[in-house]
Protein backbone atom coordinates (compact mmCIF):
# COMPACT_ATOMS: atom_id res chain seq x y z
CA UNK A 1 0.00 0.00 0.00
CA UNK A 2 1.41 3.37 -0.94
CA UNK A 3 0.69 6.57 0.94
CA UNK A 4 1.87 10.07 0.28
CA UNK A 5 3.62 11.90 3.10
CA UNK A 6 2.06 15.16 4.22
CA UNK A 7 3.87 18.32 3.22
CA UNK A 8 5.76 19.79 6.14
CA UNK A 9 5.26 16.68 8.27
CA UNK A 10 8.95 16.65 9.18
CA UNK A 11 9.87 13.78 6.87
CA UNK A 12 12.84 14.73 4.78
CA UNK A 13 14.82 12.49 2.45
CA UNK A 14 18.35 11.65 3.51
CA UNK A 15 20.97 13.91 1.95
CA UNK A 16 22.21 12.52 -1.36
CA UNK A 17 25.72 12.22 0.09
CA UNK A 18 24.56 9.55 2.56
CA UNK A 19 23.37 7.17 -0.14
CA UNK A 20 25.76 8.09 -2.89
CA UNK A 21 25.54 10.33 -5.91
CA UNK A 22 22.92 8.08 -7.48
CA UNK A 23 20.02 9.67 -5.64
CA UNK A 24 18.41 12.49 -7.51
CA UNK A 25 16.95 15.59 -5.87
CA UNK A 26 13.55 14.87 -4.36
CA UNK A 27 10.90 17.49 -5.08
CA UNK A 28 8.80 18.62 -2.13
CA UNK A 29 5.72 16.41 -1.71
CA UNK A 30 7.18 13.58 -3.80
CA UNK A 31 7.84 11.35 -0.81
CA UNK A 32 5.69 8.24 -0.39
CA UNK A 33 5.80 5.62 2.37
CA UNK A 34 5.49 1.88 1.87
CA UNK A 35 5.18 -0.48 4.83
CA UNK A 36 7.34 -3.52 4.09
CA UNK A 37 7.09 -5.42 7.37
CA UNK A 38 5.35 -4.94 10.68
CA UNK A 39 8.35 -2.94 11.96
CA UNK A 40 9.60 -1.10 8.91
CA UNK A 41 8.50 1.77 6.70
CA UNK A 42 10.48 2.59 3.58
CA UNK A 43 10.20 5.96 1.91
CA UNK A 44 10.01 6.04 -1.86
CA UNK A 45 10.44 8.84 -4.33
CA UNK A 46 7.68 9.39 -6.89
CA UNK A 47 9.80 8.87 -9.99
CA UNK A 48 7.90 9.61 -13.21
CA UNK A 49 7.20 6.49 -15.30
CA UNK A 50 9.03 7.93 -18.30
CA UNK A 51 12.20 8.29 -16.20
CA UNK A 52 11.90 4.66 -15.04
CA UNK A 53 11.40 3.50 -18.65
CA UNK A 54 14.44 5.49 -19.80
CA UNK A 55 16.58 3.97 -17.03
CA UNK A 56 15.34 0.46 -17.85
CA UNK A 57 16.36 0.99 -21.49
CA UNK A 58 19.79 2.15 -20.33
CA UNK A 59 20.01 -1.03 -18.21
CA UNK A 60 19.20 -3.18 -21.28
CA UNK A 61 22.05 -1.49 -23.17
CA UNK A 62 24.39 -1.90 -20.19
CA UNK A 63 23.46 -5.61 -19.94
CA UNK A 64 24.82 -6.16 -23.47
CA UNK A 65 28.14 -4.43 -22.73
CA UNK A 66 31.48 -6.24 -22.40
CA UNK A 67 31.89 -4.65 -18.99
CA UNK A 68 28.70 -6.34 -17.71
CA UNK A 69 29.59 -9.66 -19.35
CA UNK A 70 32.92 -9.61 -17.49
CA UNK A 71 31.11 -8.90 -14.20
CA UNK A 72 28.81 -11.87 -14.82
CA UNK A 73 31.73 -14.11 -15.79
CA UNK A 74 33.11 -13.77 -12.24
CA UNK A 75 30.03 -15.73 -11.11
CA UNK A 76 29.74 -14.05 -7.73
CA UNK A 77 26.75 -12.38 -6.09
CA UNK A 78 27.56 -8.83 -5.00
CA UNK A 79 25.55 -9.26 -1.77
CA UNK A 80 26.07 -12.79 -0.42
CA UNK A 81 29.35 -13.48 -2.30
CA UNK A 82 28.13 -16.97 -3.23
CA UNK A 83 29.46 -18.52 -6.40
CA UNK A 84 26.61 -18.62 -8.89
CA UNK A 85 26.56 -19.70 -12.55
CA UNK A 86 26.76 -16.49 -14.63
CA UNK A 87 23.45 -17.20 -16.38
CA UNK A 88 21.70 -17.22 -12.98
CA UNK A 89 22.92 -13.75 -11.96
CA UNK A 90 20.60 -10.77 -12.36
CA UNK A 91 21.30 -7.06 -12.67
CA UNK A 92 20.47 -5.27 -9.44
CA UNK A 93 20.33 -1.51 -9.06
CA UNK A 94 22.16 -0.78 -5.80
CA UNK A 95 20.07 2.37 -5.40
CA UNK A 96 16.79 1.15 -6.94
CA UNK A 97 15.16 3.01 -9.80
CA UNK A 98 12.08 3.54 -7.63
CA UNK A 99 14.30 5.36 -5.12
CA UNK A 100 15.88 7.67 -7.70
CA UNK A 101 18.76 5.41 -8.80
CA UNK A 102 20.16 5.33 -12.30
CA UNK A 103 21.35 2.64 -14.69
CA UNK A 104 25.06 3.39 -14.55
CA UNK A 105 28.11 1.21 -13.98
CA UNK A 106 28.46 2.56 -10.45
CA UNK A 107 24.90 1.65 -9.53
CA UNK A 108 24.42 -1.88 -10.90
CA UNK A 109 25.77 -5.13 -9.54
CA UNK A 110 25.35 -8.82 -10.31
CA UNK A 111 23.09 -10.46 -7.73
CA UNK A 112 21.74 -13.97 -7.29
CA UNK A 113 17.98 -14.16 -7.73
CA UNK A 114 17.49 -14.80 -4.03
CA UNK A 115 19.33 -11.65 -2.90
CA UNK A 116 17.79 -9.52 -5.65
CA UNK A 117 14.28 -10.68 -4.72
CA UNK A 118 14.82 -10.02 -1.02
CA UNK A 119 16.50 -6.65 -1.50
CA UNK A 120 13.70 -5.27 -3.69
CA UNK A 121 13.85 -1.48 -3.37
CA UNK A 122 16.00 -1.20 -0.24
CA UNK A 123 18.95 1.17 -0.13
CA UNK A 124 22.35 -0.30 0.81
CA UNK A 125 22.08 0.88 4.43
CA UNK A 126 18.56 -0.58 4.72
CA UNK A 127 19.75 -3.89 3.21
CA UNK A 128 22.61 -4.03 5.76
CA UNK A 129 20.12 -3.44 8.59
CA UNK A 130 17.91 -6.22 7.20
CA UNK A 131 20.86 -8.64 7.12
CA UNK A 132 21.88 -7.70 10.68
CA UNK A 133 18.33 -8.33 11.95
CA UNK A 134 18.17 -11.63 10.07
CA UNK A 135 21.53 -12.78 11.45
CA UNK A 136 20.50 -11.75 14.96
CA UNK A 137 17.22 -13.68 14.70
CA UNK A 138 19.01 -16.78 13.43
CA UNK A 139 21.61 -16.57 16.23
CA UNK A 140 18.86 -16.13 18.81
CA UNK A 141 16.96 -19.18 17.53
CA UNK A 142 20.16 -21.25 17.53
CA UNK A 143 20.91 -20.20 21.12
CA UNK A 144 17.33 -21.09 22.17
CA UNK A 145 17.63 -24.51 20.51
CA UNK A 146 20.99 -25.14 22.21
CA UNK A 147 19.54 -24.16 25.61
CA UNK A 148 16.56 -26.47 25.09
CA UNK A 149 18.92 -29.32 24.17
CA UNK A 150 21.03 -28.63 27.27
CA UNK A 151 17.88 -28.72 29.42
CA UNK A 152 16.99 -32.13 27.96
CA UNK A 153 20.51 -33.39 28.68
CA UNK A 154 20.32 -32.07 32.27
CA UNK A 155 17.00 -33.83 32.86
CA UNK A 156 18.43 -37.09 31.51
CA UNK A 157 21.44 -36.85 33.83
CA UNK A 158 19.21 -36.27 36.88
CA UNK A 159 17.18 -39.44 36.14
CA UNK A 160 20.28 -41.66 36.01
Amino acid sequence: MRRRGKKGAGLQPAPASTVGRQLQAVPEGALGAVKTTSHEVVFLVDVPPEVIQREKEKARVLRRSQWWQRRLARGECYYCHCKVPPQELTMDHIVPLARGGQSTRGNVAPACKSCNSRKKYLLPMEWDDYLRRLTSAISSRAADAAAAEQDKDDEGMQRV
